[in-house]
């Protein structure tokens, strides 16, 4: 009955994030995020920092990729459950067996798993087409990071999306988290020059130690407690987003309505 209980979990996860693939398709925001965005910031990045190597371009290139992939988490986040909410399809959602945040969790996966696969061909053309070499020394570590650093997106994305769906001022509530995560992040900007309080606070960010991870492992260097470190905060993001979520239907049950205006 459990074996049954969590195919049906991961059945209804997929299905989710195909349907939410498929709303989404090549739309104009993605086109900018995921395409121009991605071509723009290495073309910028890799000119100004001027990397000696192959090893260098890793990680500016692992930044870029993740720094997009925020940025698409950040606004996606802002647009499922408003988009399901206009549609109808949320109060389904609500009143289903299986509980709703697992389809929230499913729709992000899809999303940012999308989102993931432009950008990442967005920057291969655009390495190639700049002559610019980089190393992979563990591919396998490299995509398991790669994984890991997908999966939190997704759980940091239902997390946002339950936040912004409870006020009237997502947009301006993406914008204003959209840069202190460049900053704090550990992408372009490493966290060990970051003032001692900044510092801590940047531990708190998993796409640091996403970050971290992959860079290392690119060059040849698995550090597990980086993996680990990624791992424990997505799940500390994954038990928050559920509490918050079960928050907003208690909330529109309570009120009859949720609040969007």
């Amino acid at each position: 009955m459990t074996a049954y209980r969590m195919g049906g979990v991961g059945g209804v996860m997929l299905a989710a994030a195909t349907m939410q693939v498929r709303q989404q398709g090549l739309n104009p925001g993605l086109i900018v995020l995921g395409m121009i965005q991605p071509a723009v910031l290495l073309v910028v990045t890799l000119r100004v920092a001027s990397p000696s190597g192959p090893a260098g371009a890793d990680r500016i290139v692992v930044a870029v990729i993740l720094m997009v992939l925020w940025n698409t988490t950040i606004w996606m986040a802002g647009g499922i459950l408003r988009s399901d909410l206009m549609q109808g399809t949320l109060t389904a959602s609500l009143t289903g067996a299986y509980p709703a945040y697992l389809i929230l969790f499913g729709k992000c996966l899809g999303a940012l798993a999308h989102a993931a696969v432009v950008v990442a061909a967005s920057a291969a053309a655009t390495l190639l087409l700049i002559r610019t070499p980089v190393r992979i020394e563990r591919p396998g570590w490299v995509l398991v990071g790669a994984m890991a650093a997908l999966l939190s997106g997704a759980v940091l994305g239902t997390l946002l999306a339950c936040l912004f769906i409870q006020t009237p001022y997502g947009a301006q509530l993406s914008g204003a988290l959209m840069y202190p995560i460049y900053l704090l992040g550990g992408m372009l900007i490493p966290a060990d020059v970051l003032p001692g309080p900044f510092g801590w606070l940047s531990s708190l960010i998993s796409l640091r130690w996403a970050s971290a991870f992959i860079s290392h492992a690119a060059s040849g260097s698995v550090r597990t407690g980086e993996l680990a470190a990624l791992a424990g905060l997505t799940v500390v993001y994954g038990v928050v987003a559920v509490w918050m979520f079960e928050r907003v239907v208690r909330n529109a049950r309570e009120s009859g309505r949720l609040a969007l205006d």
